[in-house]
């Protein structure tokens, strides 16, 4: 693998150094009385329920991928970007089943709308440091659910607002909001889950693997979490069963729980036991969702030599016939250390297998390119960072850079026949930085780079329209002499929209 410069390393933001190790805590603080002050650092150990619930000890090292439930709650921007400094990352799950949506303010800048029960909402970033949180029903915003100060340390959380809102008899269940650290770092060998007990009537629970007998859960009370509990990444039935001494008591609900290994998820408790009997009739269903922050990344084929490949990340698939010359939509995956694969039809053994660092809330590209022939460049993937030295362009204004993955040409010039030397000596395997062009409608042509920019003429390309308002990443692909080489795919330019291609497509585990 080819890591350019300035391309990889650094830690995700709010989560701590990709690939440290430590405990983690998983702590459910309570919120604190009207006007007063918590600390959300949560540290680096703890214990993982207020209310002493247990769980399997976890490793922390990685930052992960945010779920969002089915709702429709809108976020809008605040802070800056998590991978851009030392942010903490707030999301609001709302576990409350008889209130209606609620709006989510910071500092008084309104930062969610409408996030409805059971809905998780995104991460949204913030400047480490104190902030106050305000909670209000949805079109009643002299209605307010929560509103407290507390000090969050550079690390995702979730605000949990579960209980009643109704007025009943059962004052321990009544409307509250509870702040948990969330898990930036499992074990890249196994997964991390996590209880969080909202279910009004459901008193203390255990939870189970079915068949197995091992207790993942035990005495999870209401409003709190449990610690996380490691399992291998896989197929899992989980036991949802009335808390008692020896864990066997009598099993109230299960779910299936779909797993990755080097990922962190939160399961809900939310909804009712008995409905019937509740202020509103809303079953008991858990709600998972996956903890921390997300990087995007998408694949480029550009190896003259290879024939459509397949495409995943951490065992999932992203493509299974991604062609030569084409580029796949960005879509999200856990930040840290994920694995990338690329494999070639029919063959045993993947061309390429490797670990590549992504920091949270960035955007990668990786690049099939070189070739697979003997004596040819050896297939060697590039790993690009699309938000390195890349300013925000205007409607006007058009970001653009080169990536030379033709394996016989030397380096290279490319000159706009409309502005001159855009890109200057840019070697194989090598991408130029972001250069600012005006948007508009361009004739590229590709030069021996030399020193004086008068090297000889290598290819000249049909027009290319790159409109304001958009960056692109141009790829020099294929042969100089294709007659000389492996296969005949002769060299062009390729041009993928960084702007356009983006599209969330959601967590591929």
């Amino acid at each position: 693998m080819t890591v350019l410069a300035g391309c990889g390393g650094g830690t995700g933001g709010g989560g701590g150094d990709a690939g440290t190790t430590g405990t983690e805590t998983g702590t459910s603080a309570t919120a604190p009385g009207a006007g007063e002050t918590t600390s959300a650092d949560s540290g680096d150990t703890g214990d993982g329920s207020s209310s002493g619930g247990t769980g399997g000890d976890s490793t922390d090292g990685t930052t992960t991928q945010a779920a969002t439930g089915d709702g429709n709650a809108s976020m809008s921007a605040m802070g800056v970007n998590a991978s851009e400094g030392q942010n903490a990352s707030i999301r609001v799950a709302h576990m409350s089943p008889d209130a209606s949506a609620v709006n989510v303010a910071v500092d008084g800048q309104e930062v969610l709308t409408g996030v409805s029960f059971p809905e998780v909402s995104e991460y949204l970033s913030v400047p480490a440091g104190q902030h106050r949180v305000r909670i209000t029903e949805a079109g009643s915003s002299s209605n307010v659910l929560y509103n407290e100060t507390a000090t969050f340390d550079a690390r995702p959380y979730t605000l949990v607002a579960s209980g009643e809102v109704s007025n009943g008899t059962r004052s321990s269940t009544d409307f509250g909001v509870s702040l948990l650290a969330d898990r930036t770092a499992p074990s890249s060998a196994n997964a991390s889950i996590r209880l969080t007990h909202v279910a009004p009537d459901a008193g203390p629970v255990d939870v189970t693997i079915n068949g197995s007998g091992r207790v993942l859960f035990d005495n999870v009370t209401f409003s709190n979490a449990s610690r996380y509990a490691e399992v291998p990444g896989g197929n899992y039935t989980l036991d949802i069963r009335r808390a008692t001494g020896n864990n066997s008591g009598p099993i109230v609900e299960n779910f299936d729980l779909e797993v990755s290994n080097g990922t962190a998820y939160t399961v809900f408790t939310a909804g009712y036991l008995t409905p019937s009997r509740a202020p509103v009739s809303v079953s008991l269903e858990p709600i998972t969702a996956t903890d921390g922050l997300a990087a995007t990344i998408r694949f480029a084929h550009v190896s003259p030599d290879v024939g459509p490949v397949s495409v995943s990340v951490n065992g999932q698939l992203a493509d299974r016939t991604l062609p030569y010359s084409a580029t796949t939509e960005y879509f999200e995956v856990p930040a840290g250390n994920r694995t990338v694969t690329i494999t070639a039809p029919n063959a045993s053994e993947p061309l390429y297998r490797e670990a590549v660092a992504l920091n949270a809330s960035t955007n990668y590209t990786v690049v099939a390119a070189g070739e697979t022939a003997d004596n040819g460049r050896s297939f060697d993937p590039v790993v690009l960072n699309d938000d390195t030295d890349r300013e925000k362009p205007t409607t006007s204004t058009a970001n653009a850079r080169l990536l030379h993955a033709a394996p016989d040409a030397p380096s290279v010039n490319v000159v706009a026949a409309e502005r001159g030397v855009i890109f200057d000596g840019v070697a194989y395997g090598n991408a130029s930085n972001y250069t600012m062009i005006p948007g508009g409608n361009y004739t590229f042509e590709a030069f021996v780079a030399t020193a004086d920019n008068t090297g000889d003429d290598i290819a000249a390309f049909p027009a290319e329209e790159l409109p304001g308002g958009a960056s692109y990443t141009l790829f020099l692909a294929g042969y100089v002499t294709p007659g000389d080489e492996p296969s005949s795919t002769d060299i062009e330019l390729i041009v993928a929209n960084d702007t356009e291609d983006y599209v969330d497509r959601g967590s591929l585990d």
